[in-house]
């Protein structure tokens, strides 16, 4: 055995020389990655000033004056698409990105996202008005289309998903003698049980969508205004270096609108006769200026609207419960239908 001993110290010297060198240069491959992945997200990260309109640890509905490449999507002739994007806000967490979906005027380049108290990083973000937030860029388009070929389009949704959903409006119009009509009659269906939220949404998302029909469900099960109003607090905040004013005679100031419209809906006054009582007459009283917006309490009568509207195209995005009776009498009826993963 003695022999033997020099042998074995020499290869035992090489294997560990070859082990020590796989590890050095596994070590620099990682730092490489770690290196790059980091320049990569601070190249493709971008500051970005917003105006928001907070319902305080309810809900945050973000206005982004200059959405990014906005302009630079393939839209399709639409006047409003969907994308989703991932946001960072430092003062709730300087490193966690939560992912959100946006939906954009191509003409005016504008965005919007709705952020809604869900867990811990949206619970925390409702209580802090921004300024500013971080968002990875560029955004992903979602390619969610309805065939021209479908004339009456149902679309459902349910909470946050108003923002995904609303991204589906037709992408033509009739041109004639009078009002501009889409070439397809949308209707979209919303169903949540936040009034407030769907008060602020209505004044300042839904305002827009002049060719496309809501009919918005509240489900809330209390139905006083005085229930929902106690503990309300609406804030509104906009950067700084944002220019809300858009310089043309005659033109108001959208975002003071939206925060006059709001505080004015949620102050309750005993002494007022029109003080509304229920929150149906709450929302009645939001969109009385805004004929495309109808609604509604209660859970929707599905069949019942399947029979007025009589759809040829079915779009769902929404919860499960909503989901399944949708695309039950959808599949019952034989109406081409498509889905989209609720979150």
């Amino acid at each position: 055995p003695i022999p033997c001993v020099p042998w074995q110290s020499q290869t035992s010297g090489q294997y560990q020389r070859r082990v020590h060198g796989r590890f050095f240069w596994l070590y620099i491959a990682i730092c490489c990655y770690y290196c790059f992945n980091r320049v990569g997200l601070w190249y493709f990260t971008e500051q970005i000033d917003i105006v928001t309109h907070t319902v305080y640890k309810s809900c945050q509905l973000i206005v982004i004056r200059e959405f990014p490449y906005s302009k630079r999507f393939c839209n399709h002739g639409r006047a409003w698409f969907s994308a989703d994007a991932k946001v960072m806000f430092p003062d709730v967490h300087q490193r966690e990105c939560h992912p959100f979906t946006c939906v954009v005027n191509s003409q005016s380049g504008e965005g919007y996202l709705l952020i809604k108290n869900y867990g811990d990083w949206s619970g925390y973000f409702t209580q802090v008005p921004a300024s500013f937030i971080y968002m990875r860029t560029p955004p992903i388009k979602m390619s969610v289309e309805i065939p021209a070929k479908y004339t009456s389009v149902l679309v459902v949704a349910s909470g946050t998903f108003i923002t995904t959903v609303a991204g589906t409006v037709a992408r033509a119009i009739a041109l004639g003698e009078e009002e501009t009509m889409s070439t397809q009659d949308i209707t979209i269906l919303w169903v949540d049980r936040e009034p407030i939220m769907i008060a602020l949404v209505c004044l300042r998302l839904l305002a827009e969508f002049t060719n496309t029909d809501f009919r918005i469900y509240c489900t809330t099960k209390q139905t006083k205004v005085s229930d929902h109003l106690d503990e309300i607090q609406i804030m509104s905040t906009v950067a700084a270096n944002v220019e809300l004013n858009s310089g043309e005679l005659g033109q108001t100031n959208r975002e003071e609108d939206v925060n006059k419209a709001m505080a004015k809906a949620t102050m309750v006054d005993d002494g007022m006769d029109e003080t509304p009582e229920t929150v149906q007459d709450l929302l009645e009283n939001v969109v009385e200026e805004l004929p495309h917006i109808e609604i509604f309490s209660g859970r929707p009568p599905m069949e019942d609207i399947f029979d007025e509207l009589r759809p040829d195209f079915v779009f769902c995005g929404a919860a499960p419960p909503v989901a399944r009776q949708v695309l039950g009498l959808a599949t019952e009826r034989n109406i081409d239908y498509r889905t989209s993963s609720y979150l």
